[in-house]
C-alpha cells in the first residue's frame, strides 16, 4: 500500500477483502475484522474516520453482505441452494415446455 489516501472504494475493498481472505463465509468474526481493517487504515491517516465508519456501517450487516459475496462467487462452494430461485427455474421450465408443445 502507498502512504497516500485512499479512495472510498479501494479503502471498502481493502477491508473487506482483508477479513474474507481467508473465511469460508460472512459473519460476525468476519464483521469485526473490517472494524479491525477500518481502524488500521484511520490509524495510519489512509483514510477519514469518516469514511472507517462508512465502510463499517457499510459492511456490518452480516446477512446482506455475505448475500452480495456469494452473488459474486466469493464463497461459491458453500452457498446454498435458494428455495425460491429452485421454485422459479421449476416454473421456468414448465413454461419453456409448455411454449415449446404449443409451437409444435
Amino acid at each position: 500500500m502507498s502512504k497516500e489516501q485512499m479512495t472510498d472504494a479501494d479503502a471498502a475493498a481493502y477491508c473487506l477483502y482483508r477479513a474474507i481472505e481467508a473465511a469460508s463465509t460472512y459473519g460476525a468474526e468476519q464483521a469485526k475484522a473490517v472494524v479491525t481493517h477500518a481502524k488500521f487504515l484511520a490509524s495510519k491517516g489512509r483514510i477519514t474516520q469518516e469514511q472507517a465508519m462508512d465502510i463499517v456501517v457499510r459492511f456490518g450487516n452480516h446477512s446482506a453482505t455475505r448475500q452480495r459475496l456469494e452473488k459474486f462467487g466469493w464463497f461459491s462452494k458453500t452457498a446454498k441452494v435458494d428455495a425460491l430461485e429452485v421454485a422459479m427455474r421449476k416454473l421456468q421450465a414448465e413454461n419453456t415446455s409448455e411454449l415449446e408443445k404449443m409451437t409444435e
